[in-house]
């Protein structure tokens, strides 16, 4: 599949790790039934393959779509620029970090840029994917 949208690596590193949520729910455990029921095992392995093509559908709809990566840039933006650059590239040591951390609820915090992670917004937007809901 294609990423759309240019939105950057990191975005598409967040979606590719959260495909991947969708895959072990996809997969099935058949240990619980009986041996002895062939029907049975034949049963869940069918629904076990209907329950991964829906999550690949939704994968397919969350990367063709592209709310999620943007999403994801937007979040992490402030670690292209300035102190999240430097912390990202390795080059902030712990004395640096400790003074940043002590600075929280100053100006120098509002430079950084705190914000909600909109986790029931995320929530929702998954089960839209996952529902094949528009």
């Amino acid at each position: 599949m294609i990423f759309t949208g240019g939105q950057g690596s990191r975005g598409k590193a967040s979606i590719q790790r959260g495909l991947t949520i969708f895959v072990v729910i996809a997969i099935r455990e058949v240990d619980t039934i009986p041996a002895w029921n062939d029907a049975l095992v034949v049963e869940a392995h069918i629904g076990g393959m209907d329950a991964f093509a829906a999550g690949l559908l939704a994968a397919n709809r969350i990367i063709n779509d592209g709310k999620l990566d943007a999403f994801v840039c937007k979040r992490y933006s402030s670690f292209d620029s300035d102190i999240g650059r430097r912390f990202e590239d390795g080059q902030l040591n712990f004395e640096e970090l400790a003074n940043l951390a002590s600075t929280f609820g100053t100006s120098a915090a509002a430079k950084i840029g705190r914000s909600s992670g909109k986790q029931e917004y995320l929530e929702n937007l998954i089960m839209q994917y996952v529902l094949g809901v528009d």
